[in-house]
């Protein structure tokens, strides 16, 4: 095959490049197609996570004066960004590796409507765990206490996993039986001004403890 050539082949209802091909060749039976696929697919997603928090960093830092939205707006593109792209991530301290995939929602713009409910779900390639919920506060924001437990606890994410995934129930699903089999990793991101963030573990009753992962 010629090197850097543009058509497209298909694999598994996936659109494939020669060059994919090419890799997966080239590394023979220490990767299969599919895992060179996935990996291609999620370098992807990371790369325009990268470029859409660059964008928002660079609005957010010549605010002189900054609302509590934007604020709020720009810790979770930097929480999102940190998950997606953190190569610490990857082959983690605790001998997990998290290649993840942000699931339901878009991250927000600097100046999105603020919304309610789960911050960000992400699906873990290479499991486990299968997924890793993560909500995003700046600052010195903590989380809350609602009508059906405190922010984060397992029994308010499960009663807002449907709406995060409405077009998708049969993932919400899972995600919610992943809770119940302790496949799911909660995660509180904290995000300072520069856009720094530092990562703790949320146990079942919604309490923060050590650092993740």
């Amino acid at each position: 095959m010629e090197h850097g050539a543009k058509k497209l082949l298909k694999e598994g209802g996936e659109e494939v490049t020669e060059e994919v091909l090419e890799e997966a060749a080239e590394q023979g039976l220490k990767k299969s197609l599919p895992e060179v696929i996935t990996r291609n697919g999620l370098d992807e997603a990371a790369g325009l996570m990268q470029k859409h928090f660059d964008k928002i960093k660079a609005e957010f830092d010549k605010l002189a004066q900054k609302t509590n939205i934007q604020k709020g707006n720009f810790g979770e593109a930097a929480s999102a960004n940190n998950m997606v792209n953190n190569p610490a991530l990857k082959n983690a301290a605790n001998g997990k590796k998290y290649n993840l995939k942000r699931i339901g929602d878009e991250v927000p713009n600097l100046n999105s409507a603020t919304k309610q409910g789960i911050d960000g779900i992400y699906e873990n390639a290479t499991p486990p765990p299968k997924f890793v919920i993560d909500e995003a506060k700046f600052g010195s924001s903590r989380l809350g206490k609602t009508k059906d437990g405190k922010q984060m606890s397992d029994k308010w994410v499960r009663n807002r996993v449907d709406k995060q995934l409405p077009n998708d129930p049969v993932k919400a699903d899972e995600i919610k039986k992943a809770i119940e089999k302790g496949e799911v990793e909660k995660v509180i991101s904290k995000v300072d001004d520069a856009g720094n963030v530092t990562t703790y573990k949320v146990d079942a009753k919604g309490n923060i403890g050590d650092p993740w992962p």
